[in-house]
């Protein structure tokens, strides 16, 4: 089982490029639909060869360089057909002779050429480290429940490995309380990850004897997404057999390596692995090809990699074509199942410079601080002008004339953040245009916060959001998030803060610390994560006593929007320099309600993600699109 993400997602995305690594590596998945066990032999491009005996419904991963040659007897006649890396093929019997047929992978040609090829495939393995927990419900005493469960991972690893060259190895072992008012799976899942630090592994599988409190609760494990940090299974429960159990861990840790459900009745990703179908003697558990394909891809590249893969969207850009056409074909199979269809969307999402390789992030970084200064020079020279009497009507001028060079009053509100953007995009327009827009959104995110920050050491995280991650320790050791002290000292800080004045939008100073922080954001972390961090913060805030406020998720959203479209290009930074005003990127928001309750938020919009209040998202999403300047 899957477990969907607290925050409600965001829809806008921004496509994450990426390179295949050279040490990367292919497979051929062979799997057998004939009637009884077939003998072949794989030729290597070197000459190597080797031998294998395929049984009824068994799935063979063959690691491969490049194309290879495969040897089967047809009839009593040798064939020899040549096999693409990556690709899925399988026996079948074409009247009273073996043939072998390629699996179709919708979007993808079947001749789809190999990246440059290594002298032979790589042999070593990826070893995942592993610690496994109990809760507090657990019956029987350490010694047991230690050996049962180190004995299953080493069952489950064998598994794995078979399929897809990766082993998951126990590292540590641990126990932790477990909420007995808890109702549902979900709720316990995120306790779990609360409460457990995975360190020194990189998984933590926690294995929970709360059987009473889940009676009726069908779903017997979950994992948040692949590379996810943590696994929770349910022990006790539907009479399991140790077959049953055993199936439902490499059920989860298939999906840690980027497998979802699949139609075929003996695969393990089967939908509903307490079928019982693992207690027959002669069942073997195992993947169905697709999956195989899928998981081998991802193993190679965990293989390869100096750090850990923190998301799908991550992968090379040769991986992920496949990993679309698997997922595809998948969710056409299961049209009412969502793994797949999930997981395919993942591919295409963001993760911001916290998925960047490090010299990217160090550039955009760089650039940031050319924007932060040039802002805080603005911000200079108009604190040096002498302030402006007020118009008749009391507002200002929407903007117009910010720029103007031969003005001799200072600029507040609405018009001094329209001379501040205006400012930033210039600067960021002399930027390598590789990085400008990114460090344009991040730089501005700073140039425009007075508020308090936790991160006053330059050690912490940026805006003090935290990496939402599973390997906080990678984040930090390779200074993906950047801190405040990495675009500004303590004392350029400071120094801008004594100059910046009150820029506002739509005469709120809270709108634009919402709209600047969230497309800041964006930048840092991805569309997704930076929408559930505004989320988060307004159910925060309902428990501190300010309320939930649709006028600051508003403005989050905008900013989000906003983010987006300056990252995909859709608003050239010469277009802000010349225009950019306000009410063109940030709907009005009176009338929104704000101040609201946690018993009243609760009972109107539920919680996230309930669909009331992701309606009531889409609302205001589409106002914000309908915006001039989204025209």
């Amino acid at each position: 089982m899957m477990l969907r993400g607290l925050p409600i997602a965001m829809g806008l995305v921004v496509a994450a490029g990426a390179f295949w690594s050279p040490a990367s590596a292919g497979v051929v998945v062979l799997t057998n639909r004939a009637e009884g066990k077939v003998a072949l032999t794989i030729i290597q491009p070197d000459g190597r060869q080797t031998r294998h005996g395929l049984d009824r419904g068994e799935v063979l991963p063959v690691p491969v360089a490049a194309a290879v040659t495969i040897v089967f007897n047809a009839g009593g006649e040798p064939r020899r057909r040549l096999l693409q890396a990556n690709g899925i093929y399988y026996f079948h019997t074409d009247g009273n002779k073996l043939d072998l047929v390629q699996h179709p992978l919708p979007g993808l040609p079947a001749d789809r050429p190999m990246p440059k090829p290594l002298s032979r495939p790589r042999d070593d393995l990826c070893t995942i480290p592993v610690k496994i927990l109990v809760d507090d419900k657990e019956p029987t005493v350490r010694r047991v429940w230690e050996k049962r469960y180190r004995e299953r991972m080493a069952e489950a690893s064998e598994i794995i490995e078979r399929h897809c060259r990766v082993r998951f190895q126990v590292v540590a072992v641990g126990v932790w309380t477990s909420n007995d008012g808890a109702r549902e799976l979900r709720q316990f899942i995120e306790e779990f990850e609360r409460k457990v630090n995975p360190a020194p592994a990189r998984l933590a599988i926690g294995f929970t004897g709360q059987y009473h409190t889940l009676r009726d609760e069908k779903r017997m494990g979950g994992i948040r997404g692949p590379f996810h940090s943590h696994i929770l299974i349910r022990e006790w429960g539907r009479q399991l057999a140790e077959p049953e159990r055993l199936e439902m861990l490499v059920h989860e840790l298939g999906h840690f390596l980027g497998a979802v459900h699949s139609p075929e009745h003996q695969s393990v990703m089967r939908p509903d692995v307490g079928d019982r179908q693992s207690r027959a003697r002669a069942f073997r558990i195992g993947f169905d090809a697709p999956n195989t394909l899928a998981m081998f891809l991802v193993g190679e590249e965990l293989r390869s990699r100096t750090r850990p893969l923190m998301h799908l969207c991550q992968l090379p850009s040769a991986s992920k074509d496949h990993l679309r056409a698997v997922y595809r074909s998948l969710a056409a199979a299961m049209p009412g199942d969502s793994a797949a269809p999930r997981y395919l969307a993942m591919l295409d999402q963001s993760l911001g410079l916290a998925g960047e390789l490090p010299g990217r992030c160090q550039a955009v970084i760089a650039g940031a601080r050319t924007v932060v200064r040039a802002v805080t020079k603005a911000a200079q020279k108009n604190r040096q002008l002498p302030k402006k009497l007020p118009s008749p009507s009391g507002k200002g001028t929407g903007g117009e004339g910010v720029l103007d060079p031969e003005r001799q009053v200072r600029l507040d509100g609405d018009e001094l953040t329209v001379y501040y953007v205006r400012q930033a995009a210039a600067a960021a327009r002399r930027l390598p245009r590789e990085v400008a827009g990114a460090a344009f959104l991040l730089g501005l995110g700073v140039a425009l916060n007075d508020s308090p920050l936790p991160d006053q050491s330059g050690t912490g995280p940026f805006f003090g959001v935290e990496t939402p991650f599973a390997d906080r320790r990678w984040a930090e050791d390779m200074a993906l998030f950047p801190s405040v002290a990495q675009l500004e000292s303590a004392s350029e800080r400071a120094a801008r803060l004594a100059v910046l004045g009150a820029p506002t939008m739509h005469a709120r100073r809270d709108l634009l610390r919402h709209f600047a922080v969230s497309a800041a954001l964006v930048v840092l972390v991805g569309p997704r994560v930076a929408e559930g961090a505004g989320i988060l913060k307004e159910l925060a805030d309902m428990r501190s006593g300010s309320g939930f406020s649709f006028a600051d998720l508003s403005a989050d959203l905008a900013g989000i929007v906003f983010a987006v479209a300056v990252g995909k290009g859709k608003i050239p930074l010469s277009r802000l320099e010349d225009s950019f005003s306000v009410g063109d990127f940030l709907p009005e928001v009176g009338g929104l309600k704000e101040g609201i309750g946690w018993n009243e938020f609760v009972g109107s919009y539920g919680y996230p993600p309930d669909a009331r209040l992701s309606r009531r998202r889409a609302l205001l999403l589409k106002r914000i699109l309908a915006l001039p300047g989204y025209k």
